[in-house]
């Protein structure tokens, strides 16, 4: 039986290239299709049953925390972050999510920013403009 937690950096086949890689949830060897998460067909299948345990609950339980969801769920508190992260996940409440801006410290309810620094950083001379225009009014004052 082959080793299952060799770590090869590429294995060529009679095909052509292929990215062998270890799974990040259980080590086993897998062929990487080289795009998408780095984890086997077989955790990957896993995590989305998870996802989906966890989206159901959601759906019947709109205002659970973070913590709710996870003693609920069986599924980690660091897998339900990841997601909230990513945004594939976001609750009714920033309350509920446990998140701030990354920016400004506001809570938000998935994600890395909330809507106000998103926009700012999707409209960099809009918001050079407000400042000015900010700047201008207290030199005023």
């Amino acid at each position: 039986m082959a080793n299952k937690h060799i770590r090869p950096e590429k294995i060529i086949h009679s095909a052509g290239k292929v990215d062998v890689r270890n799974c990040r949830a259980c080590d086993r060897v897998f062929d990487y299709p080289g795009y998408g998460p780095q984890v086997c067909p077989e955790c990957l299948k896993t995590e989305e049953e998870q996802f989906e345990i966890v989206r159901s609950y959601l759906e019947s339980h709109p205002r659970a925390t973070l913590v709710q969801t996870t003693n609920d769920t069986g599924v980690s508190l660091r897998k339900l972050q990841a997601w909230l992260r990513e945004e594939r996940l976001s609750y009714a409440t920033s309350k509920g999510s446990g998140f701030t801006c990354d920016l400004c410290g506001v809570p938000i309810v998935a994600g890395r920013l909330c809507p106000k620094c998103a926009g700012r950083l999707a409209n960099p001379e809009r918001s050079k403009r407000t400042l000015k225009g900010n700047s201008s009014r207290e030199e005023t004052e």
